[in-house]
């Protein structure tokens, strides 16, 4: 992991639109919503730091691993990469984004908001699943949720919930 860098995850939806391969194809990340408030966070983004396009979603089927039919928080990266320039509009940064990443899921882990920075310390070990595209092999079942190390980083958070806000401010939330 980078000492200096920050890690961030970000959206990549405009309300019902998925930006992420005109993100990549256009090297760049961009907050979709009409309101400034994360103007202040995009503009904190800094040349070097690594960021990673998400979305967070429940399963209750077809996981690599038995979960008794209970809901499992899953956030599914799809691409990687590194801040090159920050125009500090609140809005965008310009990324070289990893052209060999496979988006992959990442199983009782959850960030919904629309961008956040990771918590270097707290998160280490996500940190080295999404950022140095190491497997979450056997570490995360769903029978060692209540274990200390997997209560660090993973967010449990109820089926039903109904999500009140405008178009682009991160309330998307998808049942499979």
């Amino acid at each position: 992991m980078g000492e200096n860098s920050n890690y961030w995850l970000v959206g990549s939806k405009w309300e019902e639109t998925d930006k992420t391969e005109d993100f990549i194809k256009n090297k760049i990340w961009e907050y979709g919503g009409s309101e400034d408030k994360y103007l202040n966070r995009v503009n904190s983004i800094q040349t070097g730091d690594k960021i990673a396009l998400k979305a967070s979603y429940v399963k209750t089927k077809n996981l690599p691993f038995e979960n008794n039919g209970k809901p499992v928080s899953v956030m599914k990266i799809k691409a990687v990469g590194t801040v090159l320039d920050n125009p500090k509009n609140g809005k965008s940064v310009k990324v070289d984004w990893d052209i060999n990443f496979k988006s992959k899921e990442i199983f009782g882990v959850s960030y919904r908001k629309t961008i956040s920075i990771i918590d270097k310390e707290k998160w280490k070990i996500p940190i080295s699943w999404i950022f140095e595209n190491k497997d979450q092999d056997d570490f995360f079942s769903f029978n060692n949720f209540t274990n200390d190390e997997s209560e660090n980083f993973c967010m449990h958070q109820p089926l039903n919930q109904i999500l009140y806000g405008p178009p682009g401010t991160g309330k998307t939330y998808n049942t499979i």
